[in-house]
């Protein structure tokens, strides 16, 4: 668990644990998630009755379709990014979009998805000519992640039922004992699963559900499920492929005799997970009765290096560590991504 909560505080973000967000244009509802870095961004658009669309630019692109679309705005690249980012992070009611389909140069077909705002007192446009995806990449950020968030809110309402029948035998037990609800609105009947079911199947709210789930899938609750279950993913597969919870606990010891020093000081490795820093443990290998005061004076004094030295030292390799893997697992990942395209 440690090792996961580290690697969560010092991950990069990449486009697959982005959230997905609703745009209506022309009274049709799409969805739209992105990322965005300094220096290139990706952004992938799901059409319910034509698929997944996609375009990733680097900043050489990124300035060059500026310059066409925006001759007159002078601005560093982030700026520009940063200013893109915020416009299609959720639409905004002040802002401009369309979307139109169009044929490029080899006749295949293409979604300008656009919109107009201002940047700086400038009119400022901007147009994301999305391909079609491929296959994988649907299954990716879609297909895959809903089964996932199907199973994990299945699982979820089987632990709330089991809370409920519980609180139905509570409250049995407090009647048996005399006890009575003060407000009689406030009294509720047992909990029948085959019940709830059938009530649920039958009301308004199911069907109003069906009708309007595309926009519902995004909302904040569900969104926020998403993005953790994407982030999950991602670290068990780092995990799995470099077996990333032992290389952690190592990192501390093995990387430079710390480990030895670590056993000189403590009677023992262990496991820098359960304890303190060798720096910060109390000396229990020396005796005071058995030692003279000579060699206690010798085993007390620290080697030349500062308990906050050495914390600090640990603690950056730990991160270098932890940096190095990050890296190796998306460039795994991405080779992965270009062998399913071709």
């Amino acid at each position: 668990m440690a090792a996961e909560m580290e690697w969560r505080r010092n991950r990069q973000g990449d486009l697959n644990s982005q959230s997905w967000h609703p745009f209506e244009i022309n009274s049709k509802v799409y969805l739209i998630k992105s990322y965005f870095s300094e220096e290139d961004y990706e952004v992938c658009l799901y059409d319910p009755n034509y698929g997944l669309w996609s375009e990733r630019l680097d900043q050489m692109d990124i300035r060059k379709r500026c310059k066409v679309l925006n001759p007159n705005v002078e601005a560093p690249l982030h700026q520009i990014l940063k200013h893109i980012s915020k416009s299609i992070e959720i639409q905004k009611p002040d802002i401009n979009y369309s979307l139109e389909f169009q044929d490029n140069q080899e006749g295949d077909q293409m979604v300008m998805f656009s919109f107009s705002t201002l940047l700086a007192g400038l009119p400022f446009n901007w147009t994301f000519h999305c391909e079609l995806a491929h296959l994988q990449e649907l299954d990716l950020h879609l297909i895959q992640p809903l089964w996932m968030m199907i199973s994990e809110l299945l699982r979820r309402q089987e632990e709330l039922k089991k809370i409920i029948v519980n609180k139905d035998r509570e409250i049995d037990d407090y009647k048996s004992t005399g006890a009575r609800c003060s407000r009689k609105q406030l009294e509720t009947s047992k909990f029948d699963e085959k019940s709830f079911t059938n009530e649920m199947i039958t009301s308004k709210d199911f069907e109003d559900q069906i009708r309007t789930g595309t926009s519902k899938f995004v909302a904040t609750k569900v969104s926020e499920l998403y993005k953790q279950l994407m982030i999950k993913k991602t670290w068990l597969q780092v995990r799995d492929s470099y077996n990333f919870d032992q290389a952690f606990e190592n990192s501390l010891y093995d990387m430079s005799g710390t480990q030895r020093e670590s056993a000189a000081v403590t009677g023992g490795a262990g496991s820098w997970l359960n304890k303190l820093p060798p720096s910060l443990m109390p000396n229990e290998s020396i005796s005071p009765e058995k030692k003279s005061p000579i060699k206690k004076q010798k085993a007390t004094i620290s080697p030349q290096v500062t308990p906050q030295k050495e914390e600090n030292a640990e603690l950056k390799r730990r991160l270098e560590l932890e940096q190095k893997l990050a890296k190796n697992a998306e460039k795994v990942a991405a080779k992965k991504k270009k062998k399913l395209k071709f």
